[in-house]
């Protein structure tokens, strides 16, 4: 039997912020019937080897930081490096941030403890600054302009009655997800695993309870909402995190107005030429 194992690797753009890009990496897969003659003859050794291997190859589909004193600052850095390199991309701002990373890590901290230490001062004040003013580095990085934002004001405007019909009759499954995810796990890595997870259970449930209430009184035309309710949850959830980067837009605006994102450019250029001298990157 020529069995094989795929490897696959997942990726969250952000653990916490619902509606975030999931990447799912699969591999080359590979065989595991050359063991079988070692499994025979030494059976602790056969299965050590195959899981070096599966981790070797797994490894190669995610993002993996050994280094855990400067996980937080490895892992930060190459999250501005990447979105600065392709703001616009999430495939090739995965593949820059995986890159950066590994380069990073490699790095021992007797190498470049003096380095890391610098880089993760400069990131704390960078992050500092960007708490300070109300926005992100998305906002930063990609903004938009004035025209911009009163029309994404208006379409705001607008969605707001369906936005607010989605709420409420989804009221229900957004909040025991939310209660079931923050019981479940303290962990920000597991968060979204959670909520798709949970998610996945009561949103369908949901939605059959809320037709078959509405068959009393419209008969089955009720079943036709099955399709529309989740999607006036998706809808109403996709329509926050847009208020929520309107309002950060808006904050940047100001703040660019009154040159307040002066020092956060300069913080940005230390970042970004740090990380190129210690990864030997070109200049993005």
């Amino acid at each position: 039997l020529d069995l094989q194992i795929v490897p696959a690797g997942i990726f969250y753009s952000n653990y916490v912020s619902p509606m975030a890009v999931l990447r799912v990496h699969y591999g080359k897969s590979f065989g595991i019937a050359h063991y079988k003659d070692l499994y025979q003859s030494n059976k602790d050794e056969a299965i050590r080897q195959l899981t070096k291997e599966m981790e070797t190859r797994i490894r190669a589909e995610i993002i993996h930081i050994a280094q855990r004193n400067y996980y937080t600052t490895i892992n930060r850095a190459a999250d501005i490096y990447a979105n600065t390199l392709h703001p616009n991309s999430s495939n090739k701002a995965f593949f820059a941030r995986k890159e950066i990373a590994e380069k990073l890590d490699m790095l021992r901290p007797e190498q470049g403890s003096e380095a890391f230490e610098y880089l993760e001062k400069i990131l704390t004040n960078f992050d500092n600054l960007l708490k300070e003013l109300h926005f992100t580095e998305r906002e930063y990085i990609s903004p938009i302009n004035t025209k911009q934002v009163f029309s994404n004001a208006l379409g705001c405007l607008i969605a707001l009655p369906f936005v607010l019909l989605g709420v409420f009759v989804n009221s229900f499954p957004i909040a025991i997800t939310e209660l079931l995810t923050r019981t479940m796990t303290k962990d920000p890595e597991f968060i979204a695993s959670y909520r798709i997870t949970f998610s996945a259970i009561l949103f369908p449930v949901n939605t059959l309870i809320i037709s078959i209430l509405l068959a009393k009184f419209i008969g089955l035309y009720a079943f036709l909402l099955l399709g529309t309710i989740p999607f006036l949850a998706h809808f109403s959830l996709r329509y926050g995190l847009n208020l929520l980067y309107f309002a950060r837009n808006v904050a940047f605006i100001r703040a660019k107005a009154r040159k307040q994102t002066n020092e956060l450019a300069v913080l940005h250029n230390c970042i970004i030429a740090h990380i190129q001298q210690l990864t030997r990157q070109e200049k993005p």
